[in-house]
């Protein structure tokens, strides 16, 4: 497991943690902010469901030069810059448009913050969790609007393996989580592994 994480519980009862994102400023002109967003946020909305990511508006600062900004945020550098290829190709069909909007270089990306949890299991219940394919975690994630990743058991899992959970809001997290404690419980009802032993993070 990742030992530089630390973890601490939710008032639901999920682990949560907080591990490395990426992160980019996008300058706007003050006069296509509304433009962008979108009536009722659409356009954004649409970006961030497209992109896996958050993309907030931000007031101006020094660093903008004055002008207002977007914050792109996400799990992976791709998914970011795919966001901001969306905002710069709505941003240049803005009306009166003079500017040219482009995607940020690669100096301007950082690294952010975002929330993540994990799940101890069974050697035996992997596939049982996983599904035919990886359907099972593929439609969690889906449903759920978060990344699950299985993970090989190692000294720090106490030598059981392990899903982590990465996503940018934690209620997300949270339902991804406890949907897999019902997988994982499943498993054990199908192939007794535990006995009574309460199955959740060590």
């Amino acid at each position: 497991m990742e030992t530089k994480i630390l973890y601490g519980m939710s008032v639901n009862g999920a682990p949560i943690g907080l591990t490395e994102g990426v992160s980019v400023r996008f300058v706007v002109e003050k006069e296509h902010v509304g433009f962008i967003i979108g009536r009722g946020g659409g356009n954004v909305k649409r970006m961030k469901r497209n992109t896996n990511t958050q993309i907030l508006i931000q007031d101006p600062d020094e660093k903008s030069g004055g002008k207002p900004w977007f914050l792109v945020r996400g799990l992976f550098k791709k998914n970011v810059s795919n966001a901001c290829t969306e905002l710069a190709m709505m941003g240049n069909r803005a009306p009166k448009n003079s500017s040219v909007y482009d995607v940020p270089n690669d100096a301007d990306y950082e690294i952010a913050e975002v929330k993540c949890s994990y799940l101890l299991v069974h050697k035996d219940h992997v596939g049982i969790i996983v599904g035919k394919g990886g359907s099972n975690v593929t439609r969690i994630s889906r449903e759920n609007g978060a990344f699950i990743y299985a993970q090989k058991a190692c000294e720090e899992s106490s030598g059981l393996p392990w899903f982590q959970i990465k996503g940018l809001y934690e209620k997300n997290i949270e339902d991804a989580y406890f949907a897999l404690v019902n997988e994982a419980q499943r498993a054990e009802s199908v192939m007794p592994r535990f006995g009574n032993q309460q199955l959740g993070p060590g």
